[in-house]
């Protein structure tokens, strides 16, 4: 199991490093594309989409609302990261009363279009980003990832204290922490890398890497909820020791529109 972990996640990155930095932008547009489609595809059996056909549907349905979005309805993406951040508001809010109770199979109308507002913001900012640069989607990722390790390796040595364990028994305040503190040293990092020499970046830098960690936590949490629901360990197979596409991106599509936000709002792009 952990071989195969371990080897999952090693093609999983240097691919993703690869279709970022060493191919044309295409090819960076249908792996998104790609992404969303698998995402949409396992959100829709999580919520209860049993029947092939009815989830082949639903996963075409989000990919075409990305290509409009994208290619024919452009609207800022200002105002995609606003409206994102006001869903994970929502949730966040929703976090601290949910109970999974019995698992069920039948399909859950309001989790089925939870996806939209999970799913689709996410899509149409990794595109937005990427075309400012691609070093953007780079950090973007380096800050989840540092949010994540921190997690685990300060949950390891100092959770005791639950963080929410009606949604995910295996986070606490130790690890949440940790994870601040981890996403916001490399968001300072990459704020130093984007202006050598000017220390009036260090404070953004450390804020913007903060709060997409901040939001990276939520978007576990809102897979976690779907999970629990569901009574599904994994949203799928498909990567062998990881789990499904959603498990790898459950932190990013939250993360992301925070990253977004933020890069205006310092009008570094």
């Amino acid at each position: 199991m952990l071989k195969s972990r371990t080897l999952t996640a090693l093609v999983l990155s240097l691919g993703t490093l690869w279709i970022l930095l060493a191919t044309p932008a295409w090819a960076y547009t249908g792996f998104i594309f790609l992404v969303l489609f698998l995402g949409a595809w396992e959100w829709g059996r999580l919520a209860g989409l049993i029947r092939l056909p009815l989830r082949v549907a639903y996963a075409l349905l989000l990919t075409a609302a990305l290509a409009a979005a994208h290619w024919l309805l452009p609207v800022s993406p200002m105002w995609w990261a606003v409206l994102a951040l006001l869903w994970w508001l929502l949730v966040l809010v929703r976090i601290p009363s949910f109970r999974a109770g019995t698992p069920q199979q039948h399909l859950d109308l309001p989790s089925l279009l939870a996806g939209l507002p999970t799913l689709l913001p996410f899509a149409v900012l990794a595109l937005s980003i990427y075309e400012w640069h691609r070093l953007w989607v780079l950090l973007c990722l380096l800050v989840v990832a540092a949010s994540d390790m921190g997690a685990y390796f300060a949950g390891r040595a100092f959770g005791h204290s639950k963080l929410v364990p009606n949604v995910s028994p295996g986070k606490t305040w130790a690890g949440l922490w940790g994870g601040l503190l981890a996403s916001g040293l490399v968001g300072t990092l990459g704020a130093l890398t984007y202006a050598p020499g000017q220390l009036e970046v260090i404070a953004p830098g450390f804020v913007l890497g903060v709060g997409t960690g901040f939001l990276a936590t939520i978007g576990d949490l809102n897979e976690s909820m779907l999970k629990r629901r569901s009574g599904a360990k994994d949203s799928g197979s498909l990567l062998p020791g990881h789990g499904g596409v959603l498990d790898r991106i459950d932190s990013l599509s939250a993360a992301v529109s925070f990253f977004t936000l933020g890069l205006m709002v310092m009008a570094w792009v």
